[in-house]
């Protein structure tokens, strides 16, 4: 296949991953009215980390060996991983979904290039700079709307610790791409990372899950429980590691803010009445579109030209 057609994959990918996502973080809030946010955590990713294990069976001895080489940076991996999405839940009940998103996604862009650029010595591409800026000043504006005009029934204190939340997910998805590269570059596949990278998330919400007297199995086979896992866990992070494979980390990056717009489209279509709540975002929202649309374009023009030049 022709190099230039991986990347249109891996663009492909990650726009998916992004929708799925998105009606995924919508099903979530709705379920967090009745559910634990650790609970659902735990359940969710041990149907998830099954799944995986079920698919990677036949090389888990293989993968075993490959790990025991590698176990820095499994650790290090499962320590974002469980930083990506423990301290996602609790956001996603008291901020709507689209605004997580955005905070989450938002920060990525510009986290990465200074990453980059620290860790990596890399010269920062200066559209990836603007793009990266843009978004972050969108992403402030957002977070001010969040705090002084939308949802004023909700606590202070919920809606702050929900945003440093927000904050920690977002760190961590930009380190725990940066970790998947690695250990794609040492031919670690996607079901091989989908089938490591959960173990410390399960471990952490099982013990709060066990410790509250929720440890219910009925609840593995529970339909919602088993909907959110399929559209939370399984096709978003299958999509997202083919995205991985073919991308750069900025290029993903970059891509990721679409999540909110997504986000923000799935909770109108499933209530009606959410436009007139967040009728304030709907400028930002179309600000940040046309310029990860913009930088879209760009990075796919950056992955072509690194391509000819390998």
């Amino acid at each position: 296949m022709k190099k230039q057609y991986l990347v249109i994959i891996g663009f492909i990918s990650i726009i998916g991953f992004c929708v799925t996502s998105a009606a995924s973080r919508v099903l979530i809030s709705e379920s967090l009215i009745t559910l634990d946010p650790f609970v659902l955590c735990f359940y969710t990713f041990t149907i998830g980390a099954l799944f995986f294990i079920t698919c990677n069976l036949k090389n888990l001895y293989r993968l075993q060996q490959k790990s025991s080489c590698n176990i820095k940076k499994i650790i290090s991996l499962n320590i974002t991983t469980t930083g990506s999405w423990l301290f996602l839940v609790y956001p996603l009940k008291f901020i709507h979904p689209s605004i997580v998103s955005t905070i989450t996604f938002g920060s990525g862009p510009l986290v990465t290039i200074i990453m980059d650029k620290f860790f990596t010595k890399n010269k920062p591409n200066k559209i990836d700079v603007i793009v990266g800026t843009g978004i972050i000043i969108v992403l402030l504006y957002i977070v001010w709307l969040q705090i002084f005009i939308i949802n004023n029934d909700i606590k202070l204190t919920h809606k702050i610790v929900s945003l440093c939340c927000c904050l920690v997910v977002g760190s961590s998805m930009v380190i725990n791409r940066t970790q998947t590269k690695e250990l794609i570059n040492l031919n670690f596949s996607a079901f091989d990372m989908l089938t490591l990278r959960f173990i410390l998330l399960i471990i952490i919400s099982g013990i709060i899950t066990f410790h509250k007297n929720m440890l219910q199995f009925n609840l593995l086979l529970n339909y919602n429980i088993l909907n959110i896992s399929l559209y939370f866990v399984v096709i978003p992070l299958f999509l997202s590691q083919i995205a991985q494979k073919y991308l750069e980390p900025i290029s993903i990056a970059i891509v990721t803010p679409l999540m909110p717009i997504a986000t923000f489209l799935v909770e109108i279509a499933n209530n009606p009445l959410t436009y007139k709540k967040l009728i304030f975002v709907l400028p930002s929202i179309i600000t940040m579109l046309i310029i990860i649309l913009f930088g879209t374009i760009s990075r796919y023009c950056s992955e072509l030209n690194l391509l000819k030049n390998r």
